[in-house]
């Protein structure tokens, strides 16, 4: 399902992006390429090549529904403070700014 694949571990899909400000629970595969500095998320990490690891993910969420929702809660914040576009923005601009850029 998740390919297995390097690029993977390379990429944060934007649907995940989608995901965490709509304060959904995620299950996705365990690596995660992160701005620096960012913090590991909220989710429901899953290896890719374990074809056990989705369903158990998913019996895990629907087992423990309380805890899916405040994971949901956790994941919005998560993007609040460290991916929204204010924080991307906030962060460029401060990325330019050590390096004169603008000046």
């Amino acid at each position: 399902m998740f390919g297995g694949s390097n690029k993977a571990a390379r990429v944060l899909p934007f649907k995940l992006y989608m995901y965490f400000a709509a304060g959904r629970p995620v299950i996705s595969q365990g690596e995660l390429s992160l701005p620096a500095g960012v913090p590991y998320p909220p989710i429901v990490p899953v290896d890719p090549c374990d074809p056990g690891a989705l369903p158990a993910a998913i019996l895990q969420l629907l087992d423990e529904m309380e805890r899916g929702q405040a994971r949901g809660h956790l994941l919005r914040n998560y993007f609040r403070e460290w991916i929204s576009a204010r924080q991307l923005a906030a962060a460029w601009r401060q990325l330019c700014s050590k390096r004169g850029v603008g000046k």
